[in-house]
């Protein structure tokens, strides 16, 4: 079992997210990737959570952008891959964007979330094909949870799932909705890279700046959502 956590509290606010300023249990393997003038990924205290000093703000410019942070070397290729994070928007992105990607080790997107234009969660499959997408919008001006299973992949298929939660529900295990595929998607091959953000250049028509905290990841099973993620088992075989 290996599982995976990045508590984004380090870093000084109004700083960009680097591998050195981040404290975390498990920082990202590489400086996080951004491309268009003006995107940035810094660490933010405007809206905080789970007592950490700051998060993760994603600001995407109204140009041309990818904005991520990976762990690629701290995951061998597996064919589960169990993903929860925390997010808080303000409004909906002008363009659908992505938020999560799963990738083989040849970069190839086995499985990824987006949102909509208006508030929606989507999962897709390797081919972009949309395999499930939310009935409900997510609330804005509040921290809301998600997680995202890719299960049983073999032979180029696999099983994708997710869940979101917030308000009364946001630590609890009672999903305010679920998403889940017809059984055999099409998932390319085994994960061994993990992204949060848009790898994937999109351009906004309006700027946009969203926060993400906490983010999980395992190849078997997710501890149960808590207050502050500090002792549990981490990279443990």
């Amino acid at each position: 079992m290996v599982q995976l956590l990045s508590q984004p509290g380090s870093g000084p606010n109004g700083s960009a997210v680097t591998v050195s300023n981040c404290a975390n249990p498990n920082q990202w393997d590489a400086n996080p990737t951004k491309t268009g003038t003006g995107t940035t990924l810094n660490f933010d205290n405007a809206h905080l959570l789970h007592e950490l000093p700051t998060v993760h703000k994603f600001h995407y410019a109204t140009v041309s952008s990818t904005a991520y942070a990976q762990w690629k070397a701290s995951v061998t290729a597996t064919a589960n891959s169990l993903n929860r994070i925390y997010f808080y928007f303000t409004a909906f992105p002008s363009v659908q964007l992505r938020l999560l990607s799963l990738l083989t080790g040849s970069n190839v997107n086995a499985a990824s979330m987006v949102m909509t234009t208006g508030g929606k969660l989507r999962i897709q499959n390797s081919a972009g094909t949309n395999s499930g997408t939310t009935v409900g919008s997510i609330p804005l001006n509040a921290w809301w949870r998600v997680e995202l299973d890719v299960l049983g992949i073999s032979s180029g298929l696999g099983n994708i799932g997710l869940r979101y939660y917030s308000g009364v529900n946001l630590e609890s295990t009672t999903p305010d909705e679920t998403q889940v595929n017809a059984v055999g998607a099409n998932v390319i091959g085994n994960i061994n890279d993990v992204r949060l953000g848009s790898n994937v250049a999109t351009t906004q028509t309006v700027a946009l700046d969203y926060w993400a905290a906490d983010m999980r990841w395992s190849d078997t099973v997710l501890d149960p959502p808590d207050k502050y993620g500090w002792g549990i088992p981490l990279v443990a075989a």
